[in-house]
């Protein structure tokens, strides 16, 4: 299997993006355990393309979510690519602007799961 680092799906920001001031980030901290990126600015497709022996002709598109502030990005994103990847299918992970947690209040006050 071949994975391309995420290629970002605009040069500069994104239209509705210019005044955007905060940085991507990562975060583990939930009741799931689920690795989450938020804040993101520049979105970005990364593709998981398997061996030409296990290839088939069909693509698919991940576009990881969970609850409209955070992307799940192993939980609905990286794992669910690699499962495809092992049955032939070349997959495109989209790393998409999610809404932006208010102040980080679901990391830092234990809502919705969050610890």
């Amino acid at each position: 299997m071949q994975v391309s680092k995420g290629t970002r799906l605009y040069k500069g920001l994104p239209p509705g993006s210019e005044s955007w001031s905060w940085k991507e980030a990562m975060n583990k901290k939930n009741s799931l355990k689920v690795m989450t990126v938020y804040n993101v600015v520049y979105p970005t497709l990364t593709a998981f393309i398997p061996d030409t022996t296990a290839a088939n002709d069909t693509a698919v598109i991940i576009a990881p979510g969970w609850g409209f502030h955070f992307l799940a990005i192993d939980h609905e994103g990286t794992n669910i690519a690699n499962w495809l990847v092992k049955k032939g299918f070349p997959v495109f992970e989209n790393w998409y602007a999610a809404k932006r947690p208010v102040e980080l209040y679901l990391f830092t006050k234990g809502s919705h799961g969050l610890v």
